[in-house]
């Protein structure tokens, strides 16, 4: 009996002592539960800090305050920190708990003004927000997908730009080693070898010419002389004209010069051959031809593969971006159109704008605006009457096709466009939805 009397008294006592340890676990949970209460809109990393403590430092560590003072409508910190969960302090912020979609914080001057800021209406007392956290986050979860979607579609694409932009500077490299080390000291040395044969064969035909031009002063001295003669002797045969012709003689011998220098313009004597037509002297005369042609041809080689080396290197001069990427957009035209205008981008190039067949030129090809890529501008476009020169900055983001989005114009004549493309997409954007 002792024995089981003592068993007893223990088991009593060990049921005492649960109950005790519920009472006070049932304690504890309503202290926290006036904690929770009294730390109403307060962080999950501030619920931590003051846990430990019965005081907490704000503004810098400049100032300590009592817990009890936190969110007693009453502002103790310049920094808002004692009251996160009323609208005491103009810089404080409340924390959305949100449970079941993304935690949110917003000023702490929203809280209780009658409008539900939080889904989960923690922010409003009196107003009796619903809980839509549940709905919101079925539309986020919606629009994050939307959104991986646009740049799984976006990527797929890019990646094509990438492989494009690597065949293309692998070929415009063998073209360049082609032109620098070939086409371009092949065809100068032809220009100088054709203009050595062009300045001999000009040689050997000014000898020629120099012949047929003396043969044809002679003939045409002949004639004058014969037509002199001629006149002389019809003078002779009519006296009566004598004195009338003596009064010519001055404007005869005034219109020597002319008359000898305009006679070429009669008729060759056809039973003299023509000395161009020496055979002699047309081989030569084509053999110039021909070399002064091949010449000029030549020098269009040459020419040509200058100009084609100067745009291969301005080409390995742009800046593609991460792997090249924006080599799918380079030098393709994207077109949009208002009410009022069409736009015209030419990427890496100039961006235009037109109307009713007028082409207004906004800005040459300057450059990237922001260092990852997100902008770019064109520059020194037209002038613009009572302003600047016309510019256009070219904001980019992430589309799974390339397209012109809107153009707007912030300030007179600096125009903005929004252009979209698959070049900007990457995967970290996956990984930050």
């Amino acid at each position: 009996r002792s024995i089981k009397a003592s068993k007893d008294t223990k088991s009593r006592g060990l049921i005492t002592t649960m109950r005790v340890s519920v009472a006070l676990l049932l304690l504890a949970f309503l202290v926290g539960a006036s904690v929770a209460e009294v730390l109403r809109g307060a962080s999950p990393e501030f619920e931590k800090q003051i846990a430990t403590s019965s005081s907490i430092k704000c503004d810098g560590g400049k100032k300590t305050i009592k817990k009890e003072y936190i969110n007693d409508d009453y502002c103790d910190c310049e920094d808002g920190t004692d009251e996160p969960g009323t609208s005491a302090c103009a810089n404080a912020k409340f924390y959305c708990r949100n449970v079941g979609h993304l935690p949110l914080t917003i000023p702490s001057q929203w809280v209780d003004d009658g409008h539900c800021d939080c889904c989960d209406g923690s922010d409003e007392v009196s107003a009796k927000c619903p809980n839509t956290c549940a709905d919101a986050a079925a539309e986020y979860n919606k629009r994050v997908l939307e959104q991986a979607s646009t740049v799984e579609a976006g990527l797929r694409v890019r990646s094509r730009y990438i492989e494009n932009a690597k065949r293309a500077k692998e070929t415009k490299k063998a073209r360049l080693t082609e032109l620098e080390n070939n086409v371009l000291p092949t065809a100068e040395a032809r220009v100088k070898e054709l203009e050595a044969e062009k300045e001999r064969a000009d040689n050997e035909l000014k000898v020629l010419q120099d012949e047929v031009d003396a043969v044809k002063h002679a003939r045409e001295e002949a004639d004058r002389i014969k037509r002199e003669q001629a006149e002389a002797a019809a003078g002779a045969q009519n006296p009566e004209d004598h004195d009338h012709h003596h009064d010519h003689d001055h404007d005869h011998d005034h219109d020597h010069d002319h008359h000898h220098d305009h006679d070429h313009d009669h008729p060759a004597d056809p039973s003299q051959p023509n000395p161009e037509d020496d055979p002699e002297y047309k081989k030569a005369r084509e053999k110039r031809d021909s070399l002064e042609a091949a010449l000029t041809e030549a020098r269009n080689t040459r020419d040509a593969a200058k100009r084609e080396i100067e745009e291969i290197n301005k080409f390995f001069g742009l800046d593609f971006g991460p792997e090249d990427a924006f080599y799918g957009n380079y030098g393709e035209t994207y077109e949009y159109t208002t009410h009022e205008y069409t736009y015209e981008l030419k990427m890496f190039q100039s961006v235009f704008q037109k109307q009713s067949g007028r082409q207004t030129r906004m800005g040459d090809w300057e450059g990237w605006k922001a260092a990852d890529k997100s902008s770019q501008m064109y520059s020194k476009g037209e002038h613009c009457w009572g302003g600047p020169d016309r510019s256009c900055k070219v904001i980019i983001k992430c589309g799974p096709e390339p397209r012109v989005l809107d153009v707007k114009e912030p300030a007179k004549c600096e125009y903005e466009m929004q252009f979209e493309t698959p070049a900007a997409c990457n995967p970290d954007m996956i990984k930050t939805l």
